[in-house]
């Protein structure tokens, strides 16, 4: 087996998420509040700073999504601080479940996935519908770690920006939030009700698309599956 290597680009989709452009979605935050929070008197780098804050603090989110550079990569992820995360991650037609537990990764490509990443049909026939393990220092898991971790997004959008100014007001799903705007062509949205969290991020110029930040503090399940392949295994028997 190759590994479960797509040629994502992942480091693309943590830089735009150094804030990102434009539009509505379905984010949102678990606060309901309709009090300000006072985000939006703040300086450019102080609501940056509240929101990454918050996102933080909050233990667990719902990350989603698709960024646009060098082909379509789609997120669809739960994550949850001390656990792990669980979702799915696609390019385009090939797509694979990801499970990240006990400090392994576990995939479940569909068969795109398999098409593209293993060396035969025969092959792909019997990776199909099986759980790949992987540990969190392979190659192929270090590729998309980032994508797994509530610090790691979170500090993309600190390390990874222009000059911020504000923008305008307006309402994600139903949430208050403000715009912040980034020199080289991102917009985070930020909540001014409730606690500041991000909600939405629109892509840079050089990797358009949006994710959103949604189900704050959600209890999220995550479980290792109980039944999976060593990588390594498969990869000493040529898979």
């Amino acid at each position: 087996m190759r590994g479960a290597r797509l040629g994502l680009p992942v480091a693309a989709l943590v830089a735009a998420a150094a804030v990102a452009a434009c539009g509505s979605s379905s984010g949102g935050s678990s606060s309901t509040s309709s009090a300000s929070n006072g985000v939006a008197s703040k300086s450019p780098a102080q609501i940056l700073a509240s929101a990454v804050a918050a996102a933080q603090s909050a233990g667990s989110v719902h990350v989603a999504g698709t960024i646009h550079e060098q082909g379509t990569l789609g997120l669809d992820l739960d994550l949850v601080t001390g656990k792990g995360a669980a979702g799915t991650i696609s390019q385009g037609a090939p797509k694979f479940k990801l499970i990240v537990s006990g400090g392994d990764f576990y995939f479940q490509g569909n068969r795109a996935f398999w098409l593209k990443a293993a060396h035969s049909q025969a092959a792909v026939q019997l990776l199909l519908g099986k759980w790949i393990r992987e540990p969190s220092a392979a190659s192929q898991s270090a590729s998309i770690a980032h994508l797994t971790s509530i610090k790691s997004l979170m500090d993309a959008l600190v390390k990874s920006h222009g000059t911020l100014s504000k923008g305008a007001t307006t309402t994600i799903a139903g949430q208050p939030a403000i715009a912040l705007n980034d020199s080289n062509g991102g917009r985070l949205y930020v909540a001014t009700t409730g606690t500041p969290y991000p909600l939405k991020l629109i892509g840079k110029r050089t990797a358009r698309g949006e994710v959103t930040f949604t189900q704050y503090g959600h209890t999220f399940t995550i479980v290792a599956p109980k039944h999976s392949i060593n990588a390594a295994q498969l990869q000493k028997a040529g898979a």
